[in-house]
C-alpha cells in the first residue's frame, strides 16, 4: 500500500498538468482535438488479442488520452504513420511465430518482438514533447495501478532497491 501511495505522490497520477487553467492556447487545442476527424490511428485494429492498457502505445489509441496530452494534429499523422511501420514490420514476425514449433525458435520471435516494440516506444517518444511523455507515463502508471512498482522506471522513481524489485516482480505481473 505504501508503494502505491510513493507511485502516485512521485508520478502527479492524481493531478493534470495545467489542471484549471483558463489558457487560451489550451482552449484552441481542445477544439482542434474536437474537430479532428473522426479515424482512429492505424494501430487501433491490428491487433487480435487483448491490448495491454498500460503501454504508451495502446494509450494513445485512446482519443480521451489523445486529448489529455494535447497531441497535436501533425504529431497525430506521425504517430499513425510509426503505427503502420510498425504493423508491416511486425506482420512478418506474427506469422513465423503461428508457424514455429522449434521452443528456441518462438524465443528468437519473441526476443525480436520485444525488441520491435522498444524501438516503437521510443519513436513514439520522439514525437512528443517531455511534458506529453510525462503525462502519458503518469496515465500508464494509473492504469497499471499496484502492477506499477513492477516497472522498472516506477522502482527508479521510487528508489526500490534490487532485492525490494525482484520481490516485487515475482508477486506482481507487469503488463508495462
Amino acid at each position: 500500500m505504501i508503494s502505491l501511495i510513493l507511485v502516485l505522490m512521485v508520478l502527479g497520477a492524481g493531478s493534470s498538468e495545467g489542471e484549471g487553467r483558463q489558457d487560451g492556447d489550451q482552449g484552441r487545442a481542445d477544439q482542434r482535438a474536437d474537430q479532428r476527424p473522426s479515424r482512429d490511428l492505424a494501430g487501433s485494429g491490428t491487433r487480435r488479442f487483448p491490448k495491454d492498457e498500460t503501454s504508451i502505445s495502446n494509450l494513445l489509441l485512446s482519443k480521451v488520452v489523445q486529448k489529455e496530452i494535447g497531441l497535436t494534429d501533425e504529431q497525430f499523422r506521425e504517430i499513425d504513420a510509426l503505427w503502420r511501420q510498425q504493423a508491416e514490420r511486425s506482420q512478418l514476425l506474427m506469422m513465423q511465430m503461428r508457424n514455429a514449433r522449434d521452443p528456441e525458435a518462438r524465443a528468437a520471435i519473441e526476443a525480436a518482438l520485444g525488441s520491435l516494440q522498444d524501438e516503437f516506444h521510443v519513436a513514439i517518444r520522439r514525437h512528443l514533447k517531455p511534458q506529453q511523455v510525462k503525462r502519458l507515463l503518469q496515465i500508464a502508471a494509473r492504469n497499471a495501478g499496484i502492477r506499477a512498482v513492477a516497472s522498472p522506471e516506477i522502482a527508479d522513481a521510487i528508489g526500490l532497491s534490487p532485492p525490494q524489485r525482484a520481490s516485487r516482480s515475482r508477486r506482481l505481473p507487469c503488463a508495462c
